[in-house]
């Protein structure tokens, strides 16, 4: 049936063709409206990713901005975006804000371009991510909630006792993270709460050797945190002297970036170093979707001697306060509506995120999770021309999947805390807490 709106119209145009005495198709008013055809959900959905990756990279530094800082966009959309599946009214909009879809048209289905991106990743070797919900006992998911999620988020539902034996319910989930990320993170989550109904997981993790190696590595300075004296770290660098890589300048961020591909050359490591040494708070500052995709496009290849810490971190955050700042707040109170999932006042009790990066000579090794607890209320070489880029200062860095453009990893390095250990090749480790 035709819209009101355009019922009015077609009326409206009868009226005018019969006082004008000229003739009117009457087939036109049974004419139905077309919805439009969204061939790229998967690129909406990498747009609005990217966007939430940097507002919530922000948030994530603001509290301890000279703090090493790592974590996974991708795994927290992932999981917010099953979560989002049940939302409805104003926890619907606020979450739509918050996770940027709000810029993707009406007519593309969200979930669709999330499964269409899921996808794509699974065809790379080198990346595996995979969703997972767990239910208690006593709770029961809507039927059209758990279609929605096999069928864009490939997720089982799996059934545990979390009110009888919320111990044991979280070492359950915590396996299954640890199976999923090959062991790198084990403990993403702490005992749960007896009355937690569900929770929601998503897991990544990427590992991949370097296209152009490393050779050899040796002591060298680092402006450690915005100090203006140098602490020294483990520095790698090529043992033949300049290899090509793509790299160029960021005017508006009066910074350099350099491209580090993986042996997959699906992703690549992405390293923005400011010009001056005390530059990386004005990156976190103004630094923005838009600036990313531009810097990208316009990189060129150069001959290029890299200087590149070592560095190892870890980092497990309670992600509530950054999304509530966000504008995501209905949906932690007795106000939230998740009537979608389930019947009874839901609402989400804790977001817990936890990531690992490991950046040596071979290559590098990084994973993500995150979980979502919800209650009830309650070439030949011109060495002349050869461009020097020594990560000798506090630098931004990002996992970035070439095919479709997501940002699947991020964070920043102030201190790599690293040093050469001749015979060993042993790291220092950054561990936080926040």
């Amino acid at each position: 049936m035709a819209s009101p709106g355009l019922l009015v119209t077609l009326l409206s145009l009868a009226t005018l063709a019969v006082t004008s005495g000229r003739s009117f198709d009457a087939s036109l008013l049974s004419r139905q409206f077309v919805t439009p055809i969204c061939n790229t959900p998967q690129s909406h959905v990498v747009t609005a990713n990217g966007m939430f990756a940097i507002d919530l990279y922000k948030k994530i530094v603001a509290p301890s901005p000279t703090q090493n800082k790592i974590f996974s966009p991708f795994s927290v959309s992932s999981a917010l975006a099953m979560t989002y599946g049940g939302a409805n009214a104003v926890t619907k909009s606020q979450m739509a804000s918050a996770l940027r879809f709000y810029g993707i048209p009406w007519y593309c289905n969200v979930h669709a371009g999330f499964k269409s991106l899921t996808t794509l990743i699974q065809n790379d070797n080198s990346l595996n991510t995979a969703n997972r919900i767990y239910i208690d006992t006593s709770f029961n998911l809507k039927p059209s909630y758990l279609t929605l999620t096999n069928t864009y988020y490939l997720s089982p539902a799996q059934v545990l006792n979390i009110h009888g034996n919320p111990s044991a319910a979280t070492s359950t989930i915590n396996n299954w993270v640890a199976t999923e990320t090959n062991q790198q993170i084990t403990n993403l989550l702490s005992p749960l709460d007896a009355q937690t109904k569900l929770v929601l997981v998503n897991a990544i993790t990427f590992k991949d050797k370097w296209l152009k190696p490393f050779g050899v590595s040796s002591n060298g300075p680092f402006s450690a945190s915005y100090s203006m004296m140098s602490v020294y770290v483990c520095k790698m660098s090529m043992s033949c002297g300049p290899v090509s890589h793509k790299h160029g300048d960021i005017p508006s961020l009066n910074a350099q970036i350099l491209e580090l591909p993986y042996v997959g050359n699906e992703v690549s490591m992405f390293i923005i170093r400011p010009n001056n040494v005390a530059g990386l708070n004005y990156i976190d500052n103004n630094i923005n979707l838009a600036t990313i995709n531009n810097a990208i496009a316009a990189m060129t290849t150069k001959q290029i001697n890299v200087f590149l810490p070592k560095f190892s971190l870890s980092q497990n955050i309670d992600l509530k306060e950054h999304l509530q700042a966000m504008g995501m707040t209905n949906v932690f109170t007795s106000a939230a509506d998740l009537s979608g999932i389930g019947t009874g006042n839901l609402y989400i009790d804790f977001i817990q995120h936890m990531a690992i990066i490991k950046v040596d000579m071979e290559g590098t090794e990084a994973s993500g999770a995150t979980a979502v607890g919800v209650c009830y209320a309650r070439r030949r070489r011109d060495t002349a021309a050869a461009v020097t880029f020594d990560v000798d200062r506090p630098f931004l860095f990002f996992l970035r999947h070439k095919s479709s453009g997501s940002i699947l990893f991020m964070g920043r390095v102030t201190n790599p805390q690293s040093s050469c250990v001749a015979g060993s090749g042993k790291l220092g480790r950054v561990f936080e807490r926040q």
